[in-house]
């Protein structure tokens, strides 16, 4: 390997954050001491607003005021002192992470430039002066080993430069932090460590009086609320620069809104005067300034202001915000200054008979909010109006400007805004499922803007787009802008937009039967939201083209390139598969007429019902992006192993074999569709079937975490019981490698079905299995190359025919693999608690029947049209 003679030495320092935080430890054990404490008061008093007498073990009571003061000023200077170091201990880790990542940055690119040196140099140290150029022309390998030098040297010299900020940047923070225990817990230096987030509660706990001006109510008038707006007003625009006054009034500004905050999450309640307080503030810059509190960032440009400094203040605005939004701790939507509610609204949702803004007015606006709420406490949740008018603002924007997203609001202004909209669950909850109206049923959420705007002959709301110059139902408003934010392809793969439905998976299993069930009616109305004819139209032709592998293709499905989104989607299919596995197909009364739509979420089995075409077209979402297909394939394979298990368990082939082949059809009509998508002729379809699913199969050790997902997601609907599934067999170490039947030659699908069957058995530890096949026949199927059997007794079966031992003709090989399958599982008995003792044999063709009569039914009504 060749070598360059050019050398990246970061340098080090002898600083250790574990050594820091043994001193915050110990400082934190001097606190309890101090405050007679021997549990964990520092979490305590750090994480929320706690009453000073209530830190305390010791009984003080009768102490003097002044003695009182010494015991708190003690605290807070434990608690300062501590606070300074976790920040010194944050430094050093940033200093530290950033030094590797210089010196892994500079080990790959030497590593790589060193091998794509010429052969006939390699061996050598390449310097500065050898070897010389030449050549005719320049061209020659000594002229790139020149080019690669430079390139190697360019690289140095930026990482030195990156080196050195970075070395400057920790002897900065070094300097910061001796002079701020030099000088003490003033209020600027804490409301630094506030805005940090270190301890953001403990000095306002052992302190108020000193850290807040919220001694009692009184503080919190009307008048003060303005007098504080008109204050701050000249700091933000530059009029007055930044004093020791104005880190008193933005501290203020922190303990309102944190404690709206606390309140969110439930820790406190919040008063009736803080509110008030909120709203005569905001209403008092509104008034103040010339277009409103939506001009306020604007002014905040400038050198007057630090980045961080503006970024702050801007954040300080954004909590009072989402607070005074909330209905939750006294607020609401219509709370909101009016310049803010337009800018949140666009164009799109503007109130009927008024002029809605011009595209660059809005723009500037939403620019502004996105500053404002993009830097607030990530925390901190919106109202659920101002969630859901950033949903459908957003949403249609991103519908309207899909391909020039940049073209007005950049798309870092609109993620800021999507993922301030998304932390309000019950709103995204309500923009899937609807809005309960007084008869208990669900109808579309309509923003209060547009109702009654128009009624169509039924009675059903109808909204003009002064966009499209059409009517439309409060339902197509919605689903244009999931359309939008879902077909244009993010910066970051979606993942913000992904946040939308991501909690929808995390709280279907929740032991809180109303958080699942909340998690449920959103998922059912989510699924039958994106599965709609002309919504699988949309999602599968977005007009966008997308390199994967190699290869380009147009026109790709939205998962293809959003694939944080896809593996969103992926999340919801696993938490809902009995849905998709389980459940009729068809009409009850006429076999021939699929099942349609999604219905009703039901907290009994915490499912629902799919059409058939329905699941394709969700399964056809998660085929277009590689992971979330090979994930689904997993997926598919863990319920089958639960499937095979319970049937070992109960004999009951009906509710216990129909799951597997629902799936795996499912997945076959779905990749079907999507090789269609991208236009791949009959041998490049089966090309990719077979690369997803030898991809599954390499892949299968990294989805054992499905295997307990999978299995709560179908213990209700087969009769189990949580615990039996997920307790026995999660335990037992379930395989979950890919094992389907693929021929559609019906004798060849029967012996897949049988092998994969035997593998089940043999690995299972069932107890229902009174007798195992006879060793001289798994032999056999050995010598066959059929199975493997691990030195731990394990069996793994081969699928592909091709890697059998056997003669090409037709006959005895063949004969004899067939013969010793069949002793193998007519030498296994199994006795199930609903049916009779019988063989793995007449198990296996009893499964395979069912299995294969529910196939052809998803083969005959999952494709549209057919």
């Amino acid at each position: 390997m060749a070598t360059f003679d050019l050398t990246f030495q970061a340098r080090t320092t002898s600083a250790n954050p574990e050594a820091i935080r043994a001193r915050v430890e110990e400082l934190n054990l001097l606190q309890d001491r101090l405050m007679g404490r021997a549990d964990d008061l520092t979490g305590q008093f750090n994480s929320t607003a706690t009453q000073f007498t209530d830190i305390l073990g010791w009984n003080i009571k009768g102490l003097s005021e002044e003695d009182y003061q010494y015991w708190k000023d003690a605290g807070v200077a434990i608690a300062y002192a501590a606070s300074q170091l976790e920040q010194w201990a944050q430094h050093v880790e940033e200093f530290k992470e950033e030094r590797e990542a210089q010196n892994s940055e500079w080990f790959d690119f030497r590593t790589s430039k060193e091998g794509e040196i010429p052969a006939d140099f390699q061996g050598q140290t390449i310097t500065a002066t050898h070897p010389e150029r030449g050549g005719v022309f320049g061209i020659s390998d000594a002229s790139k080993c020149r080019d690669i030098y430079d390139e190697v040297a360019t690289k140095l010299a930026a990482l030195q430069e990156r080196e050195r900020t970075n070395y400057r940047n920790f002897e900065d923070h070094a300097e910061e932090v001796a002079e701020d225990l030099r000088e003490g817990p003033t209020k600027a230096n804490v409301q630094a460590l506030i805005d940090a987030g270190i301890n953001p509660w403990a000095f306002y706990s052992l302190d108020p009086n000193r850290y807040t001006m919220l001694v009692d109510g009184q503080e919190l008038t009307e008048e003060n609320a303005q007098e504080l707006a008109d204050e701050l007003s000249p700091y933000w625009s530059g009029d007055k620069p930044l004093d020791e006054n104005y880190h008193e009034l933005m501290l203020m500004m922190s303990m309102i809104t944190t404690n709206a905050m606390q309140a969110q999450q439930g820790g406190t309640g919040y008063r009736s005067e803080e509110m008030d307080f909120l709203d005569a503030f905001y209403d008092e810059l509104e008034r103040s300034q010339p277009g409103g509190v939506i001009d306020i960032p604007p002014s905040m440009e400038g050198d007057h202001l630090t980045d961080e400094e503006r970024d702050h203040a801007l954040g300080v605005l954004g909590d009072g915000l989402l607070a005074l939004s909330d209905h939750r701790v006294g607020g609401g939507y219509d709370d909101l200054p009016a310049s803010v509610r337009e800018a949140a609204e666009g164009p799109h949702l503007a109130p009927s008979g008024s002029t809605p803004p011009s595209s660059h007015t809005w723009a500037e606006d939403a620019r502004s909010l996105a500053a404002m709420l993009g830097n607030a406490h990530e925390s901190m949740e919106p109202g659920y109006g101002l969630s859901m008018t950033l949903s459908l603002s957003m949403g249609m924007y991103s519908d309207e400007y899909s391909e020039g997203m940049d073209q007005f609001i950049p798309e870092e202004d609109v993620l800021a805004l999507l993922d301030v909209a998304n932390r309000n669950e019950d709103a995204m909850h309500d923009l899937f499922a609807g809005v309960e109206n007084e008869d208990g049923e669900r109808e579309p959420y309509v923003h209060p803007n547009l109702m009654r705007t128009h009624e169509d002959e039924d009675g059903q709301f109808q909204r003009f787009s002064p966009h499209t110059e059409q009517w439309g139902s409060s339902e197509d408003m919605i689903n244009t802008a999931v359309e939008g934010l879902f077909t244009h392809p993010w910066e970051d793969g979606g993942e913000i937009v992904g946040d939308m439905i991501e909690w929808i998976a995390q709280d279907a299993l929740s032991e809180d039967q109303d958080v699942q069930d909340r998690a449920g009616r959103a998922a059912a109305g989510f699924i039958g939201m994106i599965t709609t004819e002309e919504m699988q139209e949309a999602l599968t032709n977005t007009g966008v083209d997308v390199t994967e592998g190699g290869d380009d293709y147009n026109d790709a499905s939205f998962t293809a390139f959003n694939t944080h989104l896809a593996e969103d989607l992926g999340d919801v299919f696993d938490a809902y598969i009995y849905s998709f596995a389980g459940g009729e197909i068809v009409e009850a009364n006429d076999d021939t007429v699929p099942l349609t739509g999604v219905g009703e979420y039901e907290s009994s089995y915490n499912g629902f019902t799919i059409g058939p075409q329905e699941r394709a077209a969700y399964l056809q979402y998660l085929m277009g992006n590689d992971d979330s297909a090979i994930s689904a394939i997993n997926s598919a394979s863990a319920y089958q192993s639960l499937e095979m298990e319970a049937y070992l368990e109960t004999g009951d082939q009906y509710s216990t074999s129909r799951g597997a082949s629902t799936l795996y059809s499912l997945i076959e009509v779905a990749l079907e569709a999507e090789a269609e998508n991208r236009r791949l002729d009959l041998q490049g379809t089966e090309d990719r079937k077979e690369q997803l699913y030898t991809f599954a199969l390499e892949k299968a050790g990294e989805y054992s975490a499905k295997i307990p997902v999978v299995g709560e997601g179908i213990s209700n609907a087969l009769g189990l019981g949580s615990e039996w599934l997920t307790g026995k067999l999660i335990d037992e170490d379930i395989s979950t490698s890919p094992r389907y039947p693929m021929s559609d030659n019906l004798e060849t699908r029967e012996r897949e079905h049988h092998l994969i069957f035997l593998e089940h058995i043999a690995n299972s530890e069932n107890v229902h299995i009174d007798r195992r096949a006879p060793q001289s026949f798994i032999d056999e199927l050995e010598g066959f190359g059929v199975i493997e059997v691990g030195s731990d007794g394990s069996v793994v079966v081969e699928m592909d025919p091709s890697e059998w031992s056997i003669s090409s003709a037709p006959g005895n090989d063949m004969d004899a693999l067939d013969n010793a399958l069949a002793g193998a599982l007519n030498g296994t008995q199994i006795s199930p608690t609903e049916r009779e003792t019988a063989s793995a044999e007449e198990m296996a063709v009893t499964f395979s029947g069912v299995y294969d009569a529910r196939y052809e039914l998803i083969k005959a009504h999952a494709v549209r049209g057919s």
